[in-house]
């Protein structure tokens, strides 16, 4: 980075620091109230677990099913936690290279602190049922149904889209607190410029990974279905 773009950043961001997330907004105090850290951590639930030894074919699908639908509601609570830290990662990108203002790079900020905490919070209870789950999806042997081999590999989709999920939206919580720390007096400026740094080079890598593990999900759906011409899902025998 020139030495003169990275005085320029320093300034804007030391300005930043001191004026961003102010208490003079209603809500701050709920969203405060139901953030947590520690709650969205990648899932260390295992993947699908060896096939044999799980029962007849049919239990195996069900089971496969019970993963996909386990999912589902993790995969719902990602879009509006994982858009807010792509709009604020974002519109430091574009304040970097001078594609945007100070005024509207702090806009964009602000506008992405609304609800943040609760958005968080929806997908981290969703990760927490999820990681909770006793059923695992089996890995199909080679004599398994192109059914149970589809829904498997649509599960293992899945499961690896949520893992990049929770990573990034870790690193927006841990920034969302600071923000909080920040505005309470509990966190000076330089610490706090010096953090964001750090979570928005961290944070652009994860987002760019999760979007990409949420293609491969994509794509592995949409053959299926292209395949078969059908919407009722890949688990349904």
């Amino acid at each position: 980075m020139p030495v003169v773009v990275a005085l320029t950043l320093g300034l804007v961001l030391g300005l930043w620091a001191a004026r961003y997330w102010m208490p003079n907004e209603s809500g701050a105090a709920s969203d405060q109230a139901q953030l947590t850290e520690g709650t969205s951590h990648p899932s260390t639930a295992p993947g699908p677990v060896d096939a044999r030894g799980q029962g007849s074919a049919s239990l195996q699908l069900g089971r496969c099913a019970e993963v996909y639908a386990a999912q589902a509601p993790s995969l719902r609570a990602v879009g509006p936690a994982m858009t807010q830290w792509e709009v604020h990662i974002g519109a430091m990108n574009k304040l970097v290279v001078g594609a945007i203002s100070w005024a509207q790079a702090q806009q964009f900020w602000n506008q992405t602190r609304h609800g943040a905490a609760r958005n968080l919070e929806r997908f981290a209870d969703a990760q927490r049922a999820y990681r909770q789950r006793t059923v695992r999806c089996p890995t199909p042997t080679r004599e398994a149904s192109h059914v149970l081999r589809e829904c498997a590999a649509v599960v293992t989709a899945r499961h690896r889209e949520l893992m990049r999920a929770a990573a990034a939206l870790k690193t927006w919580r841990t920034h969302v607190h600071h923000m909080e720390m920040l505005r309470r007096g509990e966190m000076s400026a330089e610490d706090a410029t010096r953090m964001w740094l750090a979570s928005w080079r961290a944070g652009d890598r994860q987002v760019d990974t999760y979007r990409s593990a949420a293609r491969e999900t994509y794509q592995v759906a949409t053959s299926h279905s292209q395949r078969h011409n059908e919407t009722a899902g890949p688990c349904t025998g």
